[in-house]
């Protein structure tokens, strides 16, 4: 058996003038599920950044104006806009929801703006209850967040192996 695990950066929301990018991250997922692969992931620094144009490609004067379509803004078609992207929250909330074989899972809230803070058990296939290892996912942030392992996820991992693994057997 598979499991595939995404590191974060798989899409990138900035630049992608649109509301919601979660159309995106299913287009990038989409040969691991039609394979039928489990899957989970955290997210990059990338995942969630702002539209922007970058000043080196244009000079200010010269950066086209962007017009919102009404299926991605609440603007009307001729005004100005911009877009504040996918938040990461939203796209693991989208992935939750709609991939039945994703192992992904918001973290504590505690830890935001790191939202893919999780543990996933690998077991035996001969004993589903007898843990071979444990996975842990650390999202560092990113995008509009600094991009740290912070101290409060420290404490986590370590409270968490703890808790899960008393006598650090695995």
């Amino acid at each position: 058996m598979y499991f595939l695990i995404y590191l974060g950066d798989v899409i990138t929301t900035n630049n992608i003038p649109i509301a919601n990018a979660s159309l995106y991250w299913d287009q990038a997922i989409s040969p691991t599920k039609s394979r039928g692969i489990p899957f989970a992931n955290v997210f990059g620094n990338h995942d969630d950044a702002p539209f922007e144009w970058p000043k080196e490609w244009f000079p200010a004067p010269e950066i086209p104006q962007l017009i919102c379509p009404a299926v991605n803004s609440t603007h009307s078609g001729e005004e100005a806009c911009s877009f504040r992207g996918t938040q990461r929250i939203e796209l693991m909330k989208h992935e939750i929801e709609h991939n039945l074989l994703s192992y992904s899972s918001n973290g504590p809230k505690a830890l935001w703006p790191s939202i893919s803070n999780y543990v996933i058990q690998v077991s035996s296939s001969d004993d589903p209850k007898s843990p071979v290892v444990y996975l842990y996912f650390l999202d560092s942030g990113g995008g509009s967040y600094p991009q740290v392992i912070s101290n409060a996820q420290a404490e986590w991992f370590q409270n968490k192996s703890e808790e899960i693994n008393p006598n650090s057997r695995h």
